[in-house]
């Protein structure tokens, strides 16, 4: 079973409008985001999910560093993952669950 960072570049090459970039295989630490009423993010489809981010380190086609976020969205033992849209949808097995639960808190 793939890891989290693994899933993350995954999402990336499969997902997100690619303009040459390529992983470096780096993902910075995932973290959990708590949505709060009032914030542009409440009233999204995904109210009521878990929401952990990380992301992808990038290299440009010109050999500038960059990023792309990844989101994992997690709901009643399945997550969606995002890269500029839902990519895939797996099931949330003990060893993902144990890296969702070591995320650091974000607002």
């Amino acid at each position: 079973m793939k890891n989290l960072s693994e899933i993350a570049i995954k999402a990336f090459k499969e997902g997100s409008d690619n303009y040459g970039e390529t992983p470096t295989g780096e993902v910075r630490p995932l973290r959990k985001t708590v949505y709060r009423e009032g914030t542009i993010f409440f009233d999204t489809e995904f109210v009521g999910w878990d929401h952990y981010s990380c992301t992808v380190l990038l290299v440009q086609p010109d050999g500038h560093l960059c990023g792309s976020g990844i989101g994992f969205y997690v709901k009643d033992g399945q997550m969606q993952v995002c890269s500029g849209h839902i990519v895939f949808t797996l099931p949330v097995t003990d060893e993902l669950q144990a890296e969702l639960d070591s995320a650091e808190l974000s607002n």
